[in-house]
């Protein structure tokens, strides 16, 4: 009967190992993207100005919000999205911000720097709501059309300082609008 106890006690320990590296896996399958790494996760700018800050030798994805209007969108690129208002009663409702993808925006950026790069990883258009309000039955929507862009900046191994890259953007062959984008990197 010992042997069966020690051979018990020996499964026992190996279940718990086997459960806790299962577990292990598990925890890190959730554990969040390093931020800067990708399309899903990237550095969010605080403002159209701020500066893309890369590391010398590294590359980080940057997510930028313009105002429709800085970047000339058509406000026909807009029409297709729709408001969607929610009703939970007794507080009233809710109105989502609607986006969608804008693959058709196309960026060439220029004045760059040796050995720098920007590319255009993502873009799209929002329906950004400020407020709603519901009053009878009337809802009043207060929204900005914007346009967000992901940008995949990498910086040389030398890299330091500010720079300053100039970005165009299209739709096509027609010329929307430029912007600039402020580079920062340190070593």
């Amino acid at each position: 009967m010992g042997g069966r106890c020690t051979i018990h006690i020996n499964m026992m320990k190996n279940m718990k190992i086997a459960l806790l590296l299962i577990l292990d896996v598990t925890l890190a399958a959730c554990a969040p993207a390093t931020v800067g790494a990708g399309t899903l996760n990237p550095i969010l700018a605080a403002t159209a100005t701020t500066p893309a800050q890369v590391a010398s030798g590294q590359t980080v994805y940057v997510q930028y919000t313009y105002q429709a209007g800085a970047l000339n969108i058509p406000e026909s690129r807009y029409e297709a999205l729709t408001l969607g208002f929610t009703f939970r009663p007794p507080a009233g409702g809710e109105v989502s911000s609607p986006r969608s993808p804008a693959g058709w925006l196309k960026m060439k950026a220029t004045g760059l720097p040796v050995g720098w790069n920007v590319e255009l990883a993502d873009a799209y258009l929002t329906k950004a709501v400020s407020s709603s309000g519901l009053s009878g039955d009337t809802i009043t929507v207060y929204y900005y059309n914007r346009v967000n862009v992901v940008y995949r900046v990498s910086a040389p191994a030398n890299a330091s300082g500010i720079e300053v890259a100039s970005l165009q953007f299209s739709d096509g062959d027609r010329l929307l609008g430029t912007t600039a984008l402020l580079l920062e990197s340190r070593k």
